[in-house]
């Protein structure tokens, strides 16, 4: 039996973007019992339509990158997973979340087993005490494709920041300046409220062990979370962890472009306070105050 078949293990870590997921990903991974896939969602973006030119973690291009070459060396293009990026087919998955009674968990769908096979097997080469693959997608919809097609053990970490910083982080100066993607403020924390929701939805229906934590909990007590995670995943961690993660060679998908550079702290990311206006502050926190301190207790 192979390493794969003894230890059907995932870490997925859930919640918004622009929430802490890259470092506390990278954190995670420093383990030499994880190893992180990034946010395996965009496999079939990089490794499979793409001219491979995006770069890896690992600074070589996707094409070039050793690690990938031999996931891909494992992988048939038919048994790539579609994503359900259809809005139709998400909001039937998402009523189905919401409402549905009952899940059905046996799915003749095995590409996301043969996808992930394939990362762990390519990893052992890196840690030869692999226990968990992690993915990093936060994505709410991949976690339900996940748990609904993998045949094996799914942690799901959920970080959930305050409202008015996720959507501040959509509608910023910075972002405009860079003509990057603008949100509204209602569409945010609309978006903020159903996706967090849908985690903790998917999370009770399919039973899955999960751990729960706020981005302004995890900056002002890292020590604490990764006490946490030790516990939860009985994995260990080096005591430098944040020194650590140089020592670690990494083929993430995606990902904050902090992934890139060389990390001596963690700080909590404070903008939205100096620049949102108060009446900004008061009519998002009207709205989202309540979802947020019944989610994430003192």
């Amino acid at each position: 039996m192979s390493n794969f078949e003894r230890n059907k293990k995932l870490v997925y870590i859930a919640g918004g973007g622009h929430s802490g997921t890259t470092i506390i990903d990278l954190l995670i991974s420093s383990s030499e019992e994880v190893f992180t896939i990034g946010e395996g969602k965009f496999y079939d973006k990089y490794i499979e339509n793409e001219d491979g030119q995006g770069l890896c973690t690992c600074k070589e291009r996707f094409k070039d990158c050793g690690f990938w070459k031999k996931v891909r060396g494992n992988i048939e293009k038919k048994d790539i997973p579609s994503k359900p990026n259809n809005v139709f087919k998400q909001i039937k998955i998402m009523i189905l979340i919401l409402f549905a009674p009952w899940f059905n968990k046996n799915s003749s769908n095995q590409g996301h087993d043969k996808v992930i096979s394939s990362c762990f097997n390519a990893a052992l080469d890196f840690k030869p005490k692999l226990q968990y693959i992690l993915d990093s997608s936060k994505d709410p919809f991949y976690l339900f494709e996940l748990c609904k097609n993998l045949k094996y053990e799914i942690i799901v970490i959920h970080v959930i920041r305050d409202a008015r910083g996720y959507a501040y982080s959509y509608n910023n100066e910075k972002r405009k300046r860079l003509k990057l993607d603008i949100k509204s403020n209602i569409r945010s924390i609309l978006e903020w409220i159903l996706l967090n929701l849908l985690i903790i939805r998917i999370i009770e229906r399919f039973d899955v062990k999960s751990y729960r934590t706020s981005y302004e909990k995890f900056c002002s007590n890292p020590q604490k979370f990764m006490n946490d995670i030790s516990s939860l995943l009985e994995i260990n961690f080096d005591e430098d962890y944040l020194n650590n993660i140089e020592k670690n060679e990494y083929h993430n998908l995606e990902g904050n472009n902090l992934r890139f550079s060389k990390l001596s702290k963690i700080d909590e990311d404070k903008k939205w306070v100096r620049d949102l206006s108060s009446f900004r502050k008061f009519f998002l926190g009207l709205f989202s105050k309540p979802f947020y301190h019944f989610w994430i207790k003192p």
